[in-house]
Protein backbone atom coordinates (compact mmCIF):
# COMPACT_ATOMS: atom_id res chain seq x y z
CA UNK A 1 0.00 0.00 0.00
CA UNK A 2 2.83 2.36 0.89
CA UNK A 3 4.48 1.85 -2.53
CA UNK A 4 1.18 2.62 -4.28
CA UNK A 5 0.83 5.90 -2.37
CA UNK A 6 4.43 6.87 -3.15
CA UNK A 7 3.88 6.05 -6.83
CA UNK A 8 0.68 8.12 -6.94
CA UNK A 9 2.42 11.08 -5.27
CA UNK A 10 5.29 10.90 -7.77
CA UNK A 11 2.83 10.78 -10.68
CA UNK A 12 0.91 13.81 -9.39
CA UNK A 13 4.12 15.76 -8.81
CA UNK A 14 5.30 15.03 -12.36
CA UNK A 15 1.94 16.09 -13.81
CA UNK A 16 2.08 19.40 -11.92
CA UNK A 17 5.41 20.38 -13.47
CA UNK A 18 4.29 20.91 -17.06
CA UNK A 19 6.79 22.53 -19.42
CA UNK A 20 6.55 26.31 -19.55
CA UNK A 21 5.42 27.85 -22.85
CA UNK A 22 8.25 29.83 -24.43
CA UNK A 23 7.64 32.43 -27.12
CA UNK A 24 10.43 34.20 -28.97
CA UNK A 25 9.53 37.52 -30.60
CA UNK A 26 11.78 39.06 -33.25
CA UNK A 27 11.22 42.83 -33.33
CA UNK A 28 12.53 45.10 -36.08
CA UNK A 29 12.58 48.06 -33.68
CA UNK A 30 11.94 48.01 -29.94
CA UNK A 31 10.60 50.78 -27.72
CA UNK A 32 11.14 49.65 -24.13
CA UNK A 33 11.71 53.07 -22.57
CA UNK A 34 9.95 56.24 -23.72
CA UNK A 35 12.89 58.39 -22.62
CA UNK A 36 15.34 56.83 -25.12
CA UNK A 37 15.31 56.26 -28.87
CA UNK A 38 13.96 52.99 -30.24
CA UNK A 39 16.44 50.13 -30.34
CA UNK A 40 17.17 48.25 -33.54
CA UNK A 41 16.46 44.57 -34.14
CA UNK A 42 15.79 42.80 -30.86
CA UNK A 43 14.74 39.42 -29.50
CA UNK A 44 12.12 39.25 -26.73
CA UNK A 45 11.74 36.03 -24.74
CA UNK A 46 8.34 35.40 -23.13
CA UNK A 47 7.91 32.47 -20.74
CA UNK A 48 4.41 31.67 -19.48
CA UNK A 49 3.11 35.08 -20.55
CA UNK A 50 5.87 37.12 -18.88
CA UNK A 51 8.76 38.89 -20.59
CA UNK A 52 11.90 37.33 -19.13
CA UNK A 53 14.64 38.60 -21.45
CA UNK A 54 15.25 41.26 -24.10
CA UNK A 55 18.41 40.94 -26.19
CA UNK A 56 19.90 43.05 -28.97
CA UNK A 57 19.83 41.38 -32.38
CA UNK A 58 17.66 38.60 -33.78
CA UNK A 59 18.63 35.46 -31.85
CA UNK A 60 17.48 32.02 -33.07
CA UNK A 61 14.58 30.41 -31.21
CA UNK A 62 15.40 27.44 -29.01
CA UNK A 63 13.90 24.07 -30.00
CA UNK A 64 10.26 23.81 -28.92
CA UNK A 65 9.78 27.58 -28.64
CA UNK A 66 7.22 29.37 -30.78
CA UNK A 67 8.66 32.16 -32.95
CA UNK A 68 6.69 35.30 -33.73
CA UNK A 69 8.41 37.23 -36.51
CA UNK A 70 7.77 40.97 -36.17
CA UNK A 71 11.13 41.86 -37.69
CA UNK A 72 9.40 44.35 -39.99
CA UNK A 73 7.49 46.01 -37.14
CA UNK A 74 8.08 48.28 -34.14
CA UNK A 75 7.20 46.57 -30.84
CA UNK A 76 6.22 48.08 -27.48
CA UNK A 77 6.31 45.16 -25.03
CA UNK A 78 4.03 45.37 -22.04
CA UNK A 79 1.71 48.03 -23.47
CA UNK A 80 -1.80 47.42 -22.12
CA UNK A 81 -4.97 49.03 -23.46
CA UNK A 82 -6.79 49.91 -20.25
CA UNK A 83 -9.31 52.30 -21.78
CA UNK A 84 -12.74 50.74 -21.60
CA UNK A 85 -16.33 51.85 -21.08
CA UNK A 86 -17.91 49.16 -18.91
CA UNK A 87 -21.17 50.90 -18.12
CA UNK A 88 -22.35 51.29 -21.72
CA UNK A 89 -24.26 48.69 -23.70
CA UNK A 90 -23.56 48.84 -27.44
CA UNK A 91 -26.79 48.93 -29.38
CA UNK A 92 -28.75 49.90 -26.29
CA UNK A 93 -31.54 52.47 -26.07
CA UNK A 94 -29.98 55.96 -25.72
CA UNK A 95 -33.15 57.22 -24.04
CA UNK A 96 -32.47 54.94 -21.07
CA UNK A 97 -29.17 56.72 -20.37
CA UNK A 98 -31.18 59.84 -19.47
CA UNK A 99 -33.75 58.12 -17.25
CA UNK A 100 -32.02 55.11 -15.68
CA UNK A 101 -30.47 55.71 -12.23
CA UNK A 102 -26.69 55.68 -11.76
CA UNK A 103 -27.00 52.40 -9.86
CA UNK A 104 -28.18 50.73 -13.09
CA UNK A 105 -24.87 51.73 -14.68
CA UNK A 106 -23.08 49.88 -11.88
CA UNK A 107 -25.05 46.71 -12.65
CA UNK A 108 -24.38 47.00 -16.38
CA UNK A 109 -20.67 47.63 -15.66
CA UNK A 110 -20.44 44.54 -13.46
CA UNK A 111 -22.08 42.46 -16.20
CA UNK A 112 -19.70 43.81 -18.87
CA UNK A 113 -16.62 43.31 -16.68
Amino acid sequence: MRNILIGMAATLAAAGTARAETIIIHAGRLISDASVSAAGPSTITVIDGKITLIEAGLKPAEPGARLIDLSGKTVLPGLIDSHVHLSGDPGGDYRSEAVDPDEWGVIVGAKNA
